[in-house]
């Protein structure tokens, strides 16, 4: 069980936080979570906050306090830009949350001679990431950049700096 959730940077103030809908729903409807339990937040940008929630309002939003917070907990210190090939739907995502559970900070989707689609949704991927990351307690989003070829990515002087 993954006691580790994303909160907007703009909802913490003086040592207080309230949660988005959606991640208020699963921490009470799905995790059971009750007052007074203890939690991780990140806010994707490097932010992560070791949290105590201390009420639930009439709307269902998680509210609570931080207890402490620490910043780019859990991240590699250093730079992984994977150049991903696009592949299928189904093992793009595997590959893109294994890649983010593994450290990497940016990701380039690679178009290939070979491959059958030549777009992916970033929507999506934002999406599959920013499960990587709670899976992984890790406190910043990986950087996603458009569609590539490889000639257009691959850069040999950028190897081992």
């Amino acid at each position: 069980m993954s006691k580790f959730s994303f909160v907007d940077k703009a909802n913490i103030q003086n040592n207080n936080f309230f949660l988005d809908k959606d991640e208020s729903h699963h921490l009470i409807n799905v995790l059971r979570f009750k007052v007074d339990s203890t939690i991780w937040l990140t806010d994707g940008e490097g932010g992560t906050y070791h949290c105590r929630i201390d009420n639930f309002t009439n709307k269902n939003i998680v509210e609570g306090s931080v207890i402490e917070s620490y910043v780019n907990q859990n991240e590699l210190s250093y730079h992984i830009h994977l150049g991903l090939p696009i592949i299928k739907n189904s093992r793009m995502k595997i590959a893109v949350e294994k890649s983010v559970e593994s450290g990497i900070k940016e990701l380039t989707p690679l178009y290939l001679d070979r491959s059958i689609k030549s777009t992916v949704s970033a929507q999506k991927m934002t999406s599959v990431m920013r499960s990587g990351v709670k899976q992984s307690m890790r406190s910043i989003i990986p950087k996603i950049n458009s569609v590539s070829k490889l000639e257009q990515w691959y850069d040999s002087e950028a190897l081992n700096r």
